[in-house]
């Protein structure tokens, strides 16, 4: 396992002349986390170790955890349609299962409606509305629309907003401290544009207060890690997701399965 000062080294011989610097937090197995930052944001302010970032789709990975906690818990079904659940919807079909949604495989395309606070009538309302599209049935179709979904689902189940859901399920056993639809304790780091000119949606000054289950979630480089680790058997928190894993890896399985087909 590297140290700081050969973590630093590395980044500074790999970051592409675009990157005006970038925080790296690595872990062997279940030892400590080191944590390196070189350079600064987009706007010159320099990072360090507990700096804030957007984990943008990296969210997916706590959303998918909460509900397969749900799973855990016998309180839904990866085989059950989204619509027993929410019965209100319109997306009725029996493919569109809660495995489905987690896999992308439920033939929901992407929406505008990723774009608004997650805990707005108007989030909700949207996603009642949304149907699959019939012609991505069965095949893998990434979907922010599909996460959504899924968060809307979980935060009926728990009566609780999907912030709270989500710290309930995930952040707090696994002892992630991180933020989601919620004010910050101090500035959001500014992501650089890449070769695509991706980032500069998240420096807008009402992203973080946004929330949705599939981009919203902010934290630091050893947060990111923290969802990793959890996805390997690895639970850094005093309270382990106990018997999660079986039902990750059977998710795993539906998923390759489907990308193959």
């Amino acid at each position: 396992m590297p140290t700081a000062a050969e973590l630093r080294r590395l980044l500074e011989q790999h970051r592409p002349p675009y990157l005006p610097g970038c925080v790296a937090a690595a872990a062997q197995g279940a030892g400590p986390v080191v944590v390196a930052c070189i350079g600064r944001d987009a706007e010159g302010v320099e990072l360090a170790d507990d700096s804030l970032f957007p984990f943008a789709s990296v969210t997916k990975l706590a959303t998918a955890l909460a509900i397969l906690r749900l799973v855990d818990d016998d309180r839904i079904e990866l085989d059950e349609r989204i619509g027993h659940y929410v019965p209100d919807a319109d997306a009725q079909e029996p493919s569109v299962t809660v495995g489905a949604l987690l896999t992308h495989t439920a033939g929901m395309k992407r929406s505008e409606a990723s774009n608004l606070d997650a805990s707005s009538a108007e989030w909700e309302t949207a996603y009642l509305r949304l149907r699959p599209t019939p012609e991505l049935d069965g095949r893998w179709a990434y979907s922010n629309a599909g996460y959504d979904l899924l968060g809307m689902m979980a935060q009926r189940i728990i009566g609780r907003p999907w912030r709270e859901a989500l710290h309930v399920l995930v952040l707090e056993p696994l002892g992630i401290h991180a933020f989601i639809g919620e004010e910050l304790p101090q500035r959001l780091m500014r992501i650089a544009a890449g070769p695509g000119g991706q980032g500069n949606v998240y420096a807008a000054p009402d992203w973080p207060k946004k929330g949705s289950p599939n981009g919203g979630l902010i934290g630091t480089a050893s947060a990111a890690l923290g969802l990793i680790r959890a996805f390997a058997g690895m639970p850094d928190g005093p309270s382990k997701c106990s018997g999660c894993m079986c039902v990750v890896r059977r998710s795993t399985h539906a998923m390759i399965t489907a990308d193959a087909s």
